[in-house]
Protein backbone atom coordinates (compact mmCIF):
# COMPACT_ATOMS: atom_id res chain seq x y z
CA UNK A 1 0.00 0.00 0.00
CA UNK A 2 2.02 3.28 -1.69
CA UNK A 3 2.84 5.83 1.62
CA UNK A 4 2.71 2.55 4.42
CA UNK A 5 5.39 2.65 6.95
CA UNK A 6 7.35 -1.05 6.71
CA UNK A 7 5.79 -3.96 8.83
CA UNK A 8 2.47 -2.41 8.83
CA UNK A 9 -0.71 -4.53 9.43
CA UNK A 10 -3.30 -2.25 10.10
CA UNK A 11 -5.73 -1.75 13.18
CA UNK A 12 -4.98 -3.97 15.90
CA UNK A 13 -8.46 -5.66 17.04
CA UNK A 14 -8.40 -5.36 20.94
CA UNK A 15 -10.23 -8.22 23.55
CA UNK A 16 -10.81 -5.55 25.75
CA UNK A 17 -14.27 -5.04 26.10
CA UNK A 18 -14.59 -1.64 25.19
CA UNK A 19 -17.22 1.20 26.56
CA UNK A 20 -20.41 1.64 24.81
CA UNK A 21 -20.68 5.42 25.50
CA UNK A 22 -17.28 6.15 23.74
CA UNK A 23 -17.83 5.73 20.37
CA UNK A 24 -14.27 3.84 18.31
CA UNK A 25 -13.69 5.65 14.60
CA UNK A 26 -11.10 4.52 12.29
CA UNK A 27 -9.52 8.05 10.78
CA UNK A 28 -7.81 7.73 7.77
CA UNK A 29 -6.63 10.23 5.95
CA UNK A 30 -2.66 11.23 4.76
CA UNK A 31 -0.92 13.26 7.50
CA UNK A 32 1.77 14.26 4.94
CA UNK A 33 -0.46 16.44 2.76
CA UNK A 34 -2.09 20.06 4.40
CA UNK A 35 -5.25 18.79 3.57
CA UNK A 36 -5.10 15.90 5.55
CA UNK A 37 -3.85 18.16 8.41
CA UNK A 38 -6.34 20.61 7.99
CA UNK A 39 -9.30 17.32 8.30
CA UNK A 40 -7.31 16.42 11.30
CA UNK A 41 -7.46 20.13 13.25
CA UNK A 42 -11.02 19.93 12.15
CA UNK A 43 -11.96 16.73 13.91
CA UNK A 44 -10.32 17.72 16.93
CA UNK A 45 -12.33 21.04 17.15
CA UNK A 46 -15.25 18.76 16.91
CA UNK A 47 -14.37 16.55 19.99
CA UNK A 48 -12.95 19.54 21.96
CA UNK A 49 -16.78 20.29 21.94
CA UNK A 50 -18.54 17.15 22.31
CA UNK A 51 -16.18 14.76 24.17
CA UNK A 52 -13.54 12.21 23.26
CA UNK A 53 -13.49 9.12 20.83
CA UNK A 54 -11.60 5.92 21.12
CA UNK A 55 -9.85 6.96 17.85
CA UNK A 56 -7.52 4.66 15.63
CA UNK A 57 -5.57 7.12 13.56
CA UNK A 58 -3.85 6.29 10.15
CA UNK A 59 -1.78 8.94 9.39
CA UNK A 60 -0.57 7.30 5.97
CA UNK A 61 -3.64 5.57 4.92
CA UNK A 62 -6.16 6.72 2.13
CA UNK A 63 -9.33 3.95 3.00
CA UNK A 64 -7.34 1.38 1.99
CA UNK A 65 -8.65 -0.71 4.39
CA UNK A 66 -9.12 -4.48 3.36
CA UNK A 67 -12.39 -6.26 3.53
CA UNK A 68 -10.84 -9.00 5.89
CA UNK A 69 -10.11 -6.14 8.62
CA UNK A 70 -13.70 -4.61 8.10
CA UNK A 71 -15.40 -7.87 8.55
CA UNK A 72 -13.09 -8.77 12.60
CA UNK A 73 -13.37 -4.68 12.99
CA UNK A 74 -15.84 -4.13 16.05
CA UNK A 75 -15.43 -0.11 15.51
CA UNK A 76 -18.71 2.13 15.07
CA UNK A 77 -17.38 4.35 12.07
CA UNK A 78 -14.73 5.49 10.03
CA UNK A 79 -13.42 8.69 8.44
CA UNK A 80 -11.45 8.15 5.58
CA UNK A 81 -10.13 9.30 2.23
CA UNK A 82 -11.63 7.82 -0.14
CA UNK A 83 -9.24 7.70 -3.72
CA UNK A 84 -10.95 5.18 -6.08
CA UNK A 85 -14.15 3.13 -6.70
CA UNK A 86 -12.83 -0.34 -5.47
CA UNK A 87 -11.75 1.05 -1.88
CA UNK A 88 -15.48 3.03 -1.79
CA UNK A 89 -17.24 0.04 -3.13
CA UNK A 90 -15.42 -2.37 -0.31
CA UNK A 91 -16.11 0.03 2.42
CA UNK A 92 -19.58 0.28 1.74
CA UNK A 93 -20.34 -3.25 1.86
CA UNK A 94 -18.76 -3.24 4.94
CA UNK A 95 -21.93 -1.95 6.29
CA UNK A 96 -19.98 0.29 9.01
CA UNK A 97 -21.01 4.43 8.89
CA UNK A 98 -18.39 5.91 6.43
CA UNK A 99 -17.91 9.31 5.34
CA UNK A 100 -15.42 10.20 3.03
CA UNK A 101 -13.78 13.35 2.85
CA UNK A 102 -12.18 13.48 -0.46
CA UNK A 103 -14.70 13.87 -2.74
CA UNK A 104 -12.95 11.87 -5.89
CA UNK A 105 -15.68 9.08 -6.00
CA UNK A 106 -19.45 9.29 -6.02
CA UNK A 107 -20.79 5.92 -4.43
CA UNK A 108 -24.13 5.13 -3.09
CA UNK A 109 -24.69 4.00 0.45
CA UNK A 110 -21.40 6.81 1.58
CA UNK A 111 -21.65 9.75 2.58
CA UNK A 112 -19.29 12.81 1.82
CA UNK A 113 -18.38 16.13 3.24
CA UNK A 114 -16.20 17.58 0.78
CA UNK A 115 -14.73 20.72 -0.94
CA UNK A 116 -16.96 22.61 -3.55
CA UNK A 117 -14.43 22.20 -6.41
CA UNK A 118 -17.04 24.18 -8.86
CA UNK A 119 -16.34 27.20 -7.01
CA UNK A 120 -12.95 26.02 -6.83
CA UNK A 121 -12.96 26.83 -10.30
CA UNK A 122 -14.15 29.89 -10.61
CA UNK A 123 -12.27 31.59 -7.99
CA UNK A 124 -9.26 31.29 -9.37
CA UNK A 125 -11.48 32.45 -12.78
CA UNK A 126 -12.57 35.19 -10.73
CA UNK A 127 -8.81 36.15 -9.46
CA UNK A 128 -7.30 36.13 -13.15
CA UNK A 129 -10.00 37.93 -14.64
CA UNK A 130 -9.64 40.71 -11.79
CA UNK A 131 -5.83 41.01 -13.04
CA UNK A 132 -7.17 41.63 -16.62
CA UNK A 133 -6.17 38.23 -17.99
CA UNK A 134 -7.34 37.22 -21.69
CA UNK A 135 -5.82 33.87 -22.02
CA UNK A 136 -6.05 31.22 -19.97
CA UNK A 137 -4.96 27.57 -19.16
CA UNK A 138 -5.55 24.70 -16.76
CA UNK A 139 -3.51 21.90 -15.67
CA UNK A 140 -4.80 18.70 -14.19
CA UNK A 141 -4.39 15.15 -14.01
CA UNK A 142 -5.20 12.10 -16.20
CA UNK A 143 -7.42 9.43 -14.97
CA UNK A 144 -10.52 11.19 -14.02
CA UNK A 145 -13.68 9.54 -13.06
CA UNK A 146 -16.53 11.36 -15.01
CA UNK A 147 -17.75 14.88 -13.24
CA UNK A 148 -17.13 13.11 -9.49
CA UNK A 149 -13.66 13.75 -9.70
CA UNK A 150 -12.67 16.71 -8.53
CA UNK A 151 -10.66 17.82 -11.36
CA UNK A 152 -13.67 17.62 -13.78
CA UNK A 153 -15.41 20.12 -11.29
CA UNK A 154 -13.01 22.27 -11.12
CA UNK A 155 -12.01 22.70 -14.73
CA UNK A 156 -15.81 23.04 -15.14
CA UNK A 157 -15.88 26.31 -12.68
CA UNK A 158 -12.86 27.70 -14.06
CA UNK A 159 -13.89 27.97 -18.04
CA UNK A 160 -17.49 29.08 -16.86
CA UNK A 161 -15.86 31.56 -15.20
CA UNK A 162 -13.52 32.41 -17.92
CA UNK A 163 -15.03 31.16 -20.82
CA UNK A 164 -13.83 27.92 -22.96
CA UNK A 165 -13.43 29.65 -25.90
CA UNK A 166 -10.44 31.00 -24.27
CA UNK A 167 -8.94 28.22 -22.57
CA UNK A 168 -6.47 25.57 -23.32
CA UNK A 169 -6.44 22.34 -21.14
CA UNK A 170 -2.90 20.29 -20.48
CA UNK A 171 -3.74 16.75 -18.93
CA UNK A 172 -0.79 15.47 -16.56
CA UNK A 173 -0.22 12.06 -15.84
CA UNK A 174 -1.67 11.65 -11.97
CA UNK A 175 1.77 9.17 -11.92
CA UNK A 176 4.51 9.41 -13.88
CA UNK A 177 5.81 6.49 -12.58
CA UNK A 178 9.27 7.06 -12.38
CA UNK A 179 11.79 10.02 -12.19
CA UNK A 180 13.00 9.92 -16.35
CA UNK A 181 8.79 9.56 -16.66
CA UNK A 182 8.56 12.67 -14.94
CA UNK A 183 11.62 14.48 -16.42
CA UNK A 184 9.79 13.82 -20.03
CA UNK A 185 6.68 15.17 -18.92
CA UNK A 186 8.19 18.69 -17.76
CA UNK A 187 9.22 18.94 -20.62
CA UNK A 188 5.78 18.09 -22.58
CA UNK A 189 4.28 20.24 -20.48
CA UNK A 190 6.93 23.17 -21.06
CA UNK A 191 6.69 23.21 -24.78
CA UNK A 192 2.65 23.12 -24.21
CA UNK A 193 3.48 26.30 -22.69
CA UNK A 194 5.38 27.98 -24.69
CA UNK A 195 3.61 27.58 -27.93
CA UNK A 196 0.59 29.58 -25.61
CA UNK A 197 -0.36 33.30 -26.06
CA UNK A 198 0.60 35.52 -23.44
CA UNK A 199 0.27 36.84 -20.59
CA UNK A 200 -1.48 33.58 -19.40
CA UNK A 201 -3.25 32.56 -16.41
CA UNK A 202 -2.70 28.98 -15.55
CA UNK A 203 -5.30 27.10 -13.14
CA UNK A 204 -3.43 23.89 -11.78
CA UNK A 205 -5.27 21.31 -10.36
CA UNK A 206 -3.18 21.19 -6.67
CA UNK A 207 -0.65 22.98 -5.98
CA UNK A 208 1.85 19.57 -6.84
CA UNK A 209 0.85 20.17 -10.28
CA UNK A 210 1.02 24.30 -9.99
CA UNK A 211 4.61 23.75 -8.90
CA UNK A 212 5.31 21.76 -11.88
CA UNK A 213 4.46 24.40 -13.96
CA UNK A 214 6.38 26.65 -12.19
CA UNK A 215 9.50 24.12 -12.62
CA UNK A 216 8.21 24.08 -16.51
CA UNK A 217 8.14 27.80 -16.94
CA UNK A 218 11.76 28.13 -15.40
CA UNK A 219 13.17 25.71 -18.01
CA UNK A 220 12.07 27.53 -21.10
CA UNK A 221 12.41 30.87 -19.61
CA UNK A 222 9.22 32.25 -18.83
CA UNK A 223 8.70 34.49 -16.50
CA UNK A 224 6.23 34.46 -13.61
CA UNK A 225 4.11 36.21 -13.10
CA UNK A 226 4.62 38.38 -15.86
CA UNK A 227 4.36 36.09 -18.83
CA UNK A 228 2.64 33.02 -16.96
CA UNK A 229 0.89 33.06 -13.51
CA UNK A 230 -0.09 30.19 -11.61
CA UNK A 231 -2.66 29.43 -8.68
CA UNK A 232 -2.73 26.14 -7.00
CA UNK A 233 -5.48 24.56 -4.90
CA UNK A 234 -5.41 23.61 -0.92
CA UNK A 235 -2.60 26.31 -0.09
CA UNK A 236 0.02 24.01 1.24
CA UNK A 237 1.85 26.28 3.26
CA UNK A 238 5.33 24.76 2.92
CA UNK A 239 4.82 23.67 -1.03
CA UNK A 240 3.68 27.29 -1.78
CA UNK A 241 6.30 29.49 0.28
CA UNK A 242 9.23 27.16 -0.64
CA UNK A 243 8.61 27.40 -4.26
CA UNK A 244 11.01 29.23 -6.74
CA UNK A 245 8.31 32.01 -6.87
CA UNK A 246 6.06 31.32 -3.80
CA UNK A 247 2.80 29.99 -5.11
CA UNK A 248 -0.94 31.33 -4.88
CA UNK A 249 -3.73 28.93 -4.23
CA UNK A 250 -6.73 28.29 -2.88
CA UNK A 251 -7.63 27.96 0.52
CA UNK A 252 -10.03 24.78 0.33
CA UNK A 253 -10.80 24.76 4.23
CA UNK A 254 -10.35 21.22 5.25
CA UNK A 255 -10.55 22.73 8.91
CA UNK A 256 -13.93 22.84 8.08
CA UNK A 257 -14.82 19.71 6.43
CA UNK A 258 -13.58 17.66 8.91
CA UNK A 259 -15.75 19.41 11.49
CA UNK A 260 -18.64 18.59 9.45
CA UNK A 261 -17.42 15.31 8.70
CA UNK A 262 -17.17 14.65 12.29
CA UNK A 263 -20.22 15.55 13.19
CA UNK A 264 -21.56 13.83 9.84
CA UNK A 265 -20.40 10.53 11.55
CA UNK A 266 -21.27 10.82 14.97
CA UNK A 267 -25.05 11.50 13.45
CA UNK A 268 -25.23 8.48 11.61
CA UNK A 269 -23.43 6.26 14.52
CA UNK A 270 -26.08 7.34 16.75
CA UNK A 271 -28.88 6.23 14.63
CA UNK A 272 -29.88 9.59 13.83
CA UNK A 273 -31.58 9.34 10.23
CA UNK A 274 -31.33 6.52 8.06
CA UNK A 275 -28.04 5.54 8.71
CA UNK A 276 -26.60 4.35 5.28
CA UNK A 277 -28.06 6.36 3.15
CA UNK A 278 -26.19 8.62 1.00
CA UNK A 279 -25.68 12.11 2.19
CA UNK A 280 -23.57 15.53 1.44
CA UNK A 281 -22.15 18.14 2.80
CA UNK A 282 -20.50 20.58 0.53
CA UNK A 283 -18.00 23.24 2.54
CA UNK A 284 -17.16 26.41 0.46
CA UNK A 285 -13.85 27.12 -0.08
CA UNK A 286 -12.19 30.52 1.70
CA UNK A 287 -10.25 32.15 -1.11
CA UNK A 288 -7.68 32.62 -2.83
CA UNK A 289 -4.19 33.32 -1.12
CA UNK A 290 -2.25 35.96 -3.45
CA UNK A 291 1.49 35.29 -3.78
CA UNK A 292 4.04 36.33 -6.15
CA UNK A 293 2.87 33.56 -8.91
CA UNK A 294 -0.04 35.68 -9.87
CA UNK A 295 0.51 38.98 -8.17
CA UNK A 296 0.20 41.00 -11.15
CA UNK A 297 -2.01 42.58 -13.94
CA UNK A 298 -1.86 41.33 -17.09
CA UNK A 299 -0.46 43.69 -19.89
CA UNK A 300 0.81 43.67 -22.96
CA UNK A 301 3.43 45.96 -22.62
CA UNK A 302 6.16 44.85 -21.72
CA UNK A 303 7.42 47.93 -19.84
CA UNK A 304 4.41 48.31 -17.87
CA UNK A 305 4.82 44.71 -17.00
CA UNK A 306 8.12 45.46 -15.82
CA UNK A 307 6.50 48.69 -13.88
CA UNK A 308 3.82 46.39 -12.60
CA UNK A 309 6.26 43.22 -11.41
CA UNK A 310 8.89 46.25 -9.68
CA UNK A 311 6.07 47.44 -7.35
CA UNK A 312 4.71 44.36 -5.98
CA UNK A 313 8.05 43.24 -5.76
CA UNK A 314 8.81 46.36 -3.48
CA UNK A 315 5.62 47.96 -2.49
CA UNK A 316 6.88 46.93 1.24
CA UNK A 317 9.38 49.18 1.03
CA UNK A 318 9.02 53.04 1.67
CA UNK A 319 9.21 53.45 -2.44
CA UNK A 320 7.90 56.38 -4.61
CA UNK A 321 6.76 56.62 -8.32
CA UNK A 322 9.71 58.09 -9.47
CA UNK A 323 11.96 54.67 -7.82
CA UNK A 324 9.19 52.80 -10.05
CA UNK A 325 9.96 54.68 -13.24
CA UNK A 326 13.81 54.60 -12.35
CA UNK A 327 13.62 50.90 -12.33
CA UNK A 328 11.72 50.85 -15.82
CA UNK A 329 14.14 53.15 -17.32
CA UNK A 330 11.10 55.77 -18.67
CA UNK A 331 10.73 59.28 -17.10
CA UNK A 332 7.72 59.99 -14.76
CA UNK A 333 5.68 61.32 -16.97
CA UNK A 334 5.94 58.32 -19.88
CA UNK A 335 5.37 56.28 -17.55
CA UNK A 336 2.48 57.81 -16.37
CA UNK A 337 0.88 57.87 -20.06
CA UNK A 338 2.11 54.11 -20.94
CA UNK A 339 -0.35 53.37 -17.80
CA UNK A 340 -2.82 55.14 -18.91
CA UNK A 341 -2.92 53.21 -22.34
CA UNK A 342 -2.35 49.65 -20.50
CA UNK A 343 -4.34 50.02 -17.14
CA UNK A 344 -7.49 51.97 -16.13
CA UNK A 345 -5.30 52.86 -12.85
CA UNK A 346 -2.17 55.35 -12.73
CA UNK A 347 1.18 53.77 -10.99
CA UNK A 348 -0.09 55.62 -7.60
CA UNK A 349 -2.84 53.84 -7.42
CA UNK A 350 -1.03 50.64 -8.22
CA UNK A 351 1.32 50.86 -5.68
CA UNK A 352 -1.46 51.75 -2.78
CA UNK A 353 -3.34 48.40 -4.20
CA UNK A 354 -0.07 46.68 -3.81
CA UNK A 355 -0.01 48.06 -0.34
CA UNK A 356 -3.60 47.11 0.37
CA UNK A 357 -3.44 43.99 -0.79
CA UNK A 358 -0.78 42.94 1.67
CA UNK A 359 -2.49 44.88 5.02
CA UNK A 360 -5.31 42.49 3.79
CA UNK A 361 -3.35 39.39 4.06
CA UNK A 362 -1.30 40.69 6.80
CA UNK A 363 -4.56 40.91 8.88
CA UNK A 364 -6.55 37.79 8.05
CA UNK A 365 -3.44 35.74 8.58
CA UNK A 366 -1.80 36.92 11.39
CA UNK A 367 -1.91 38.63 14.96
CA UNK A 368 0.88 40.55 14.23
CA UNK A 369 0.04 44.14 15.78
CA UNK A 370 -0.91 47.29 13.45
CA UNK A 371 1.85 49.24 13.86
CA UNK A 372 4.51 46.35 12.77
CA UNK A 373 0.98 45.49 9.79
CA UNK A 374 1.96 49.11 8.95
CA UNK A 375 5.49 48.77 8.66
CA UNK A 376 5.75 45.70 6.18
CA UNK A 377 3.09 47.30 3.92
CA UNK A 378 4.97 50.17 3.36
CA UNK A 379 2.90 52.63 5.50
CA UNK A 380 4.73 55.17 7.47
CA UNK A 381 3.35 54.57 10.62
CA UNK A 382 0.11 52.65 12.64
CA UNK A 383 -2.56 55.97 12.75
CA UNK A 384 -1.79 56.77 8.68
CA UNK A 385 -2.96 52.88 7.55
CA UNK A 386 -6.15 53.14 9.79
CA UNK A 387 -6.67 56.45 8.35
CA UNK A 388 -6.05 55.40 4.57
CA UNK A 389 -7.79 51.80 6.02
CA UNK A 390 -11.01 53.54 7.19
CA UNK A 391 -11.38 55.68 3.86
CA UNK A 392 -10.98 52.98 1.21
CA UNK A 393 -12.33 49.78 3.37
CA UNK A 394 -14.82 51.16 5.10
CA UNK A 395 -13.59 49.24 8.26
CA UNK A 396 -10.94 49.69 11.08
CA UNK A 397 -8.26 47.00 10.51
CA UNK A 398 -9.71 45.56 14.04
CA UNK A 399 -12.81 45.08 12.25
CA UNK A 400 -11.74 43.70 9.36
CA UNK A 401 -9.64 40.98 10.97
CA UNK A 402 -11.99 40.28 13.12
CA UNK A 403 -14.51 39.45 10.52
CA UNK A 404 -12.22 37.65 8.46
CA UNK A 405 -10.31 35.48 11.22
CA UNK A 406 -13.88 34.25 12.15
CA UNK A 407 -15.01 33.16 8.73
CA UNK A 408 -11.33 31.44 8.62
CA UNK A 409 -12.42 29.67 11.64
CA UNK A 410 -15.74 28.83 10.69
Amino acid sequence: MPGRVAGYTGPQLSNTPRRLAEPHVAVCVDKSRSYGRGVLRGIADYLEQVGPWSMFVDQYAVAQLDEAWLKRWRGDGILAYISNEAAARRLARSKIPVVDVAGSVRFQGLARVVADDRRIGELVGEHFLERQFRRFAYVGPSGTVGESWPDESRFAGFIRTVGGDCCDRYVYPRNPGSLSGWEQEQQKLAKWLTRLERPLGVMAYSDVQAREVLDACSRVGLSVPEEVAVVGVDNDEELCRLSRIPLSSVASNPQKIGFEAARMISRLMSGDGPPFEASEVIVQPRYVVTRRSSDVTAVDDLVVARALSYIHQHASEPISIDDVARAVGLPRRSLYRRFADSLDRTPHQELQRARFQRVRRLLAETELPIAEVAHLSGFESGAYLCTCFKRIQGSTPGEFRERHQNRGRG
